[in-house]
């Protein structure tokens, strides 16, 4: 009996998003789940844009017609006037993403794809959508390769080096580090039972989890 409570504590620690020790951690997201995310843009000048808040929802989960996962993303007051929509595979792999703008009463889609198997980061939109390569343990690394579209249907090969490591300060703590051959990365901390980062950050964008 002490054992196997001692086997539980370890899980606990070690695979606090829902993993089990074989699967390791991963966000749980149920059909019809609604979270907000906080975030803010770089200026010129230096600084940071105000708040701008994000709601996301999952549209979808795999058994339910849509093949994935698929979330919702609409801005709230304030926000630009930009919706996406992201899906995702069963390993929770970001498969694609819709982003949907208006511009002068017109609505100007831009539809990106990307392959299974590396992290992404996010790109040509303000939603936040960096994902890394789930499941996630800690501590480890690993090396992955992408393919980065560079115009007129041409794409070159990047490397990419995921490493995870728990928060000395804080055993609750995941830190995820994702970062590209070319200089690019995010940083994302996730935390017990929460569907998102509670914080996130690349070049183009701070995010935060809003904590009801």
């Amino acid at each position: 009996m002490l054992l196997a409570l001692s086997l539980l504590v370890i899980m606990a620690l070690f695979f606090p998003l829902g993993g089990t020790a074989a699967d390791g951690a991963r966000p749980l997201w149920t059909e019809g789940d609604t979270w907000t995310v906080r975030a803010v843009y770089p200026v010129q000048g230096g600084g940071w844009s105000k708040p701008v808040l994000w709601e996301y929802r999952v549209a979808g989960v795999p058994g339910s017609g849509s093949g994935g996962y698929a979330l919702e993303v609409t801005g709230l007051d304030g926000a630009p006037e930009v919706k996406a929509r992201l899906t995702y595979r069963n390993d929770f792999s970001l498969a694609g993403a819709e982003i949907v703008r208006t511009l002068r009463g017109r609505s100007v889609v831009t539809a990106l794809e990307y392959e299974a198997g590396a992290p992404v980061l996010t790109g040509r939109s303000p939603v936040p959508f960096d994902t890394p390569v789930f499941p996630l343990l800690a501590p480890s690394s690993g090396d992955y390769r992408a393919k980065r579209t560079i115009g007129d249907g041409l794409s070159v090969s990047v490397s990419v080096r995921q490493s995870a490591a728990a928060d000395p300060g804080d055993e609750d703590i995941l830190e995820v580090t994702c970062a590209w051959g070319d200089g690019e990365r995010f940083v994302q901390r996730w935390k017990n039972n929460r569907p998102w980062p509670v914080y996130g950050e690349n070049r183009n964008m701070k995010y935060w989890l809003v904590e009801k």
